[in-house]
């Protein structure tokens, strides 16, 4: 009943002049936006989903050398012998 109800108030609107247009964004905006995502999902899988970001990697180490520290703490240590 609500489908009905629907295609006839859309009838209404088209008889009136009172639909609006419907503005369709271009085939090759959508198909670079899905090539983008799908860049970055093989990056993450080749990763394992982890970063490769330097320092991460560095603090990682450092979380696994040193689990007593709280995150802060680990942080500050960490960034006196994280070498560029």
């Amino acid at each position: 009943m609500r489908l009905e109800e629907a295609i006839e108030t859309l009838r209404r609107n088209l008889i009136n002049g009172a639909a609006r247009s419907v503005r369709i964004t271009k085939k090759s905006k959508v198909s670079k936006r899905k090539s983008a995502v799908k860049s970055v999902k093989k990056v993450a899988k080749k990763s394992g989903g982890k970063s490769t970001n330097p320092w991460m990697i560095h603090l990682a180490k450092f979380r696994k050398a040193h689990p007593e520290l709280k995150p802060v703490e680990l942080t500050k240590a960490a960034a006196k012998t994280y070498k560029k």
